[in-house]
Parts: C-alpha cells; sequence; structure tokens
C-alpha cells in the first residue's frame, strides 16, 4: 500500500507503528524508504519485522512537499504461521 503524505516544512519526521502477524523469519511486514519505487522482497525498505512482532519507526523528511512511504507484507509459499496478516498505523 502506498501511503502519500504532504509534509510543510524540511527536515521533519514520519512516526508509523507496524505490527505483524506471520511465519517468523520468512514472512514480514515492512515500511519501504522514502518516496522509494523500488521496494521488493530483499531491498528498498527502511524496516521489516516477522513472527509476533511490533515497531514504532521515525522516518526523516528531509524536504518539504509531497511524498510516499510503501507499506506492506511479504509472504513465502513453504508455510502458513501466525495471522499472516499486517496493520500500521501513522503517529502524529
Amino acid at each position: 500500500m502506498r501511503v502519500g503524505f504532504t509534509s510543510l516544512a524540511s527536515n521533519t519526521l514520519i512516526c508509523i507503528k507496524l505490527d505483524v502477524s506471520s511465519e517468523a523469519n520468512c514472512d514480514f511486514a515492512f515500511i519501504g524508504t522514502l518516496d522509494n519505487d523500488g521496494v521488493s522482497y530483499d531491498n528498498g525498505y527502511y524496516t521489516r519485522i516477522s513472527g509476533t512482532d511490533s515497531v514504532t519507526v521515525e522516518i526523516p523528511v528531509p524536504e518539504a512537499g509531497n511524498h510516499f512511504i510503501e507499506i506492506g507484507y511479504g509472504k513465502d509459499v513453504a508455510s502458513d504461521g501466525g495471522s499472516d496478516r499486517a496493520w500500521f498505523e501513522i503517529i502524529d
């Protein structure tokens, strides 16, 4: 999912809480790096978590303007574990 936002000032932060319930070390939730169209299974992410975990990250936004971050879930085909889902919250 692409999350778009507008920063009204330079040198700000976007804070995101990410939770996951997945097969540990195989399936994962991720937050991509700022303004990156190239997020893939093995690169381009700011953070990645698996199993039953939660993380809150603050991502630097160096310039004012329109930006986006990709947030998603990657699954292998080996087996199932957990609920096979992720959810996130943008924190003000």
